[in-house]
């Protein structure tokens, strides 16, 4: 996956000396500097939520700090390491048979190497013992963020749980429509 940096420069390279960035001021490089950290917190953000939804087990440990900590709502433990987070996701997911994040990142606040990020989180849920009901959980991640080695990686996870639900199509639309046909299931 490319950074912005990274796509900017690509795409730079491609076009006619006409089109090319003009060299940055060095008044406006602080400013894009802010701009750049918090895009790529962001997509660490966005990186969290594509791993969960595609079941892929290394991405998910991939954008975890080696020191993290998470909390999935009130009613779970503190979570300590990637590798207890992973087991926790699949632990809950386990008879998942598709699931879709929609995560909005509402504020990044960048200070160094460090952020503490608000992210509007609504998700949905299809588990083989309830093949019939969609379960929503709508919810706010309270989160941190570190930098090491330029990566930004979550350090710090807290859910913060404000709905969940079941819902039925008993008027049958998803079929109608051509529905469910999930391209990311867990294997």
């Amino acid at each position: 996956m490319l950074t912005l940096l990274q796509f900017m420069s690509y795409a730079d390279e491609a076009a006619s000396p006409e089109e090319r960035t003009p060299a940055m001021s060095t008044t406006n490089a602080p400013a894009a500097a802010v701009w750049t950290d918090r895009l790529e917190a962001a997509d660490a953000i966005f990186r969290y939520g594509a791993a969960i939804d595609s079941f892929d087990d290394e991405a998910v440990l991939a954008v975890f700090d080696e020191e993290a900590t998470a909390q999935y709502g009130k009613n779970t433990d503190v979570l300590h390491g990637p590798q207890a987070i992973l087991e926790f996701i699949n632990g809950f997911t386990e008879d998942c048979i598709w699931q879709h994040h929609f995560l909005n990142v509402y504020r990044a606040d960048i200070d160094g190497d460090h952020a503490k990020v608000l992210v509007y989180h609504t998700s949905h849920q299809l588990f083989e013992h309830a093949p019939d009901t969609v379960h929503e959980i709508v919810a706010r991640y309270h989160n941190e963020l570190r930098r090491r080695d330029g990566v930004w990686r979550i350090s710090k996870l807290y859910m913060e749980v404000l709905w969940a639900e079941r819902r039925q199509d008993p008027t049958r639309y998803l079929e109608e429509i051509g529905g469910s046909a999930a391209i990311w299931t867990r294997a």
